[in-house]
């Protein structure tokens, strides 16, 4: 059985980690503890109403009303920074597979053009910049 959360001292924590006057890493620390093997779900489920009832936004049965609003970026800010780098290190990734015949001619475009590591680099980041995705 999971243990159960205190919610008034991950209010507590949640309230003071949106505040500017205290540390936010210490804040996040707490709420990592308070949180110990809770998942996103469950952190999601507290966090978010907190954020809306702290910056005035709708959160209503689980979903955000302005999906643009500042309060749910900072609810999902420090969703990440509770649950810290390696929480998804668990979640099998989907393979993405690519025609082989694009790979391959980008590839030989790549090579073609004698690149170093560093314009390779750059090229990876201006094509990230210049194409978006619907």
């Amino acid at each position: 059985m999971a243990k159960a959360l205190n919610i008034n001292a991950i209010t507590t924590a949640v309230n003071k980690a949106f505040k500017a006057d205290v540390t936010y890493d210490e804040q996040v620390a707490i709420l990592q503890r308070e949180f110990k093997g809770a998942d996103r779900a469950a952190i999601k489920d507290i966090v978010c109403p907190l954020a809306a009832k702290k910056y005035g936004a709708e959160y209503v049965d689980g979903k955000w009303v302005d999906s643009l609003c500042a309060a749910k970026r900072y609810a999902n800010r420090l969703i990440v920074a509770i649950m810290g780098e390696t929480s998804n290190a668990s979640e099998p990734k989907a393979e993405v597979r690519l025609p082989k015949a694009l790979v391959s001619s980008i590839t030989d475009e790549i090579i073609g053009a004698g690149l170093t590591k560093a314009q390779f680099d750059a090229l990876l980041t201006q094509l990230k910049a210049a194409i978006t995705f619907k």
